[in-house]
């Protein structure tokens, strides 16, 4: 991930990284017009999400479509 700063050290799933920059960055210019544009790369590419999300998914019979519906998922929280 890119910032005003330069390239910026990520822990833990992007998606949800992503948003929760995006809710920063929305409550410190809550006060004036702002201007953010975000486009998530799930569900997309990489096919990857979070155990605890993939488990939720367990009676899907392929890995391939519980990743993807885990994707969706955190996507939409």
């Amino acid at each position: 991930i890119q910032n005003d700063r330069g390239p910026a050290a990520l822990e833990g799933y992007l998606t949800d990284q992503l948003a929760d920059r995006a809710v920063a960055f929305i409550d410190r210019h809550k006060d004036g017009p702002f201007f953010l544009y975000l486009a998530f790369n799930a569900v997309h590419t990489p096919l990857q999400a979070p155990e605890p999300l993939i488990d939720r998914f367990a009676t899907t019979a392929d890995p391939r479509r519980r990743t993807y519906l885990a994707m969706l998922a955190a996507l939409d929280a």
